[in-house]
């Protein structure tokens, strides 16, 4: 782990934390070296506040169920798909698989029939 990663684990106990941005994979080493480092059961008993998990890149199924084992209680998944052009679209509704697209942002959009 490098040496950001290290300082976030030591100081987590210092915040408190209700949103957490990032791609899963990495996110939950995060929260493992946290909940491990701090003897922890589980992170809520650090960030009882956390809330929201937004995130992006890749697909949330593979890691739902190692992520609810961190979690001492359910939290919202906002999906966000972000690309080297911009951003693109969101998850609006945190109960649907669907996603809004951004049109506001200066990327034009076509398709192809």
């Amino acid at each position: 782990m490098g040496f950001k990663a290290t300082e976030i684990v030591k100081k987590a106990s210092e915040w408190d934390i209700g949103i957490v941005v990032g791609v899963p994979a990495w996110i939950q080493i995060l929260l493992e070296r946290i909940v491990e480092y701090h003897k922890l059961k589980h992170i809520h008993e650090i960030w009882p506040n956390l809330l929201i998990y937004v995130h992006g890149g890749v697909s949330m199924d593979p890691y739902r169920k190692g992520f609810e084992k961190l979690l001492g209680r359910p939290i919202y998944y906002i999906e966000t798909y972000l690309a080297s052009e911009g951003f693109i679209a969101y998850q609006a509704l945190p109960n649907r698989k669907s996603m809004r697209l951004v049109l506001n942002n200066g990327i034009f959009m076509s398709s192809y029939l």
